[in-house]
Parts: C-alpha cells; structure tokens; sequence
C-alpha cells in the first residue's frame, strides 16, 4: 500500500471518528429553554417537529420566543444553538424553522455563521 492510500485511509476515518463524535441526547424543552445543550439535542428536536407538524405557535410555547427577531422572517424563526469561538463568540450555530403560510412547520436547518 502507498503513503498516498494509507493517509487517505487514515483521514477518511479520522473524518467518521470526528463526525460520530456529536454526542447528541434526547429533546427537553426546559434544558432548550434554559439555553443548555441546544445543540446536542438538535437532531432529536428536528425529528419532533417532522413527525408532529406543529404551528408556529405551538413551536414558540416549546421552544421560547427565538434570540433573533428579523421581521423579514415572518415564516422561520431563529434560535441560537452554540458558537464555538469561546473567546469573541463570533462563530455560531443557529437552527432555523420554516413555516408554511398557515403557520404550519414545513422545515428545520442548522446554519453555521462565522
């Protein structure tokens, strides 16, 4: 085997190590609330929202009202996960929700702003 196919080898399952690595727990609305580990939970809450299809104001007792409040998206909602800049804090995670005209969920995304 060549240097070139072991390294390969080595970083593809440095990249699965890494990426397995997210530890991820079970949705708890008052941990979301209290704003702890929002992002470990990010992938149970998704799961929720596609299998419920609640309406925005359903989402918003849940959840709390979103950190962001953007006019312009009258049909999301934004709420900060993590940042992972500890020091300026100028890299983030935000999960945003999309809504329907009627105000029913339709999707969930997690951005990441730096």
């Amino acid at each position: 085997m060549h240097i070139c196919e072991k390294l390969t080898i080595f970083a593809c399952g440095f990249c699965l190590f890494i990426s397995a690595c997210k530890k991820q727990t079970e949705f708890d609305a008052q941990k979301w609330q209290d704003g702890k580990h929002r992002y470990e939970m990010t992938d149970d809450l998704i799961k929720k929202l596609e299998k419920e299809n609640p309406h925005r104001s359903e989402v918003e007792k849940m959840l709390g009202l979103p950190e962001f409040d953007d006019n312009t998206r009258e049909k999301s909602l934004m709420y900060f996960l993590k940042s992972d800049d500890l020091i300026f804090g100028l890299s983030m995670y935000l999960l945003i929700i999309y809504f329907d005209e009627t105000g029913i969920f339709e999707r969930a995304e997690i951005l990441y702003s730096d």
